[in-house]
């Protein structure tokens, strides 16, 4: 009877799917913009986003910024949607090889709009995370709203080629080793989802103004592979709770990690790590030695 049981677990439990499964839709650009309320499509009209909140949080010990902005996103295709992720790219015209452009400081008398920031550093600066909330301590990973998703560099170079080839991406621009997924795994056609975008800056640099609005540049993608990603700040525990949360016993289920803590063996789940991910093609990484 025992020997039966972990038979049934094995065979019930898909097998984690190859590397560089994700299917590439359609483009589009996210803005932090506290302005910005209407609703916006990709390129392909999969999916609509709306941006419903902005939350900022400032860290006066840490000098950071952190920044959350969650938009609702609507199936409008006529198939499920699975999986899906907001995965992010270098373009030709973004700042220093990252996903950030159109970076302008805050607006004064002189510059309504404000002035454009032109600097690769502050770019750089700007790393994704998971979406944050104030907590005893200081800014820590809210847990509903940790849609932050970590790649190899193998996973991004495929994602790449499968996006040059359908003409999503021009053949400078490259994919990154992050992005941000959908609360809900499945998102049927009609239904909805929430995705929270979320970043941290300084809250001052040196050379240049501190920024004010920028936008992030991702393809949309859907895979079928279920995984969940440890994120800068973010403990092992943490993100080994959360993957827990999804595990329903027959999907396999890759838990990506930053950290080389060890993490108790579990049906249905696979450790994935990582030592860094690429945030830029200098290469910019989020985890600086």
């Amino acid at each position: 009877m025992r020997a039966f049981f972990l038979l049934v677990l094995l065979v019930g439990c898909s097998a984690a799917p190859p590397v560089s499964d994700s299917r590439p839709l359609g483009t589009v650009s996210v803005a932090w913009d506290v302005g910005a309320k209407a609703s916006f499509a990709d390129s392909s009209a999969t999916v609509a986003l709306i941006p419903l909140t902005y939350t900022d949080l400032d860290d006066l010990q840490s000098g950071n910024r952190y920044l959350t902005v969650t938009f609702r996103v609507e199936n409008q295709s006529t198939g499920p949607l699975e999986n899906l992720t907001l995965r992010a790219y270098a373009a030709t015209a973004n700042l220093g090889g990252t996903a950030v452009g159109a970076v302008r400081a805050f607006p004064s008398p002189s510059h309504p709009d404000g002035t454009a920031i032109t600097d690769p550093l502050v770019a750089q600066s700007i790393r994704p995370i998971q979406g944050t909330q104030l907590g005893p301590a200081g800014p820590e990973p809210d847990p509903q709203a940790s849609n932050f998703e970590g790649f190899s560099q193998a996973e991004s170079a495929g994602l790449e080629r499968g996006a040059q080839a359908q003409g999503l991406l021009a053949g400078s621009e490259q994919v990154l080793d992050y992005g941000f997924a959908a609360s809900d795994r499945t998102i049927n056609p009609g239904a909805t989802s929430l995705i929270n975008v979320a970043v941290k800056l300084p809250r001052t640099f040196s050379t240049s103004p501190t920024p004010y609005r920028f936008k992030l540049s991702f393809l949309l993608t859907t895979s079928p592979t279920l995984r969940v990603s440890q994120a800068l700040g973010e403990t092992t525990s943490q993100a080994l709770a959360r993957a827990e949360a999804l595990l329903s016993g027959h999907q396999m289920l890759q838990l990506v990690l930053l950290s080389s803590d060890p993490v108790p063996p579990q049906s249905c789940l696979s450790v994935v790590r990582l030592t860094n991910l690429r945030i830029g093609i200098a290469p910019t990484y989020l985890l600086q030695p």
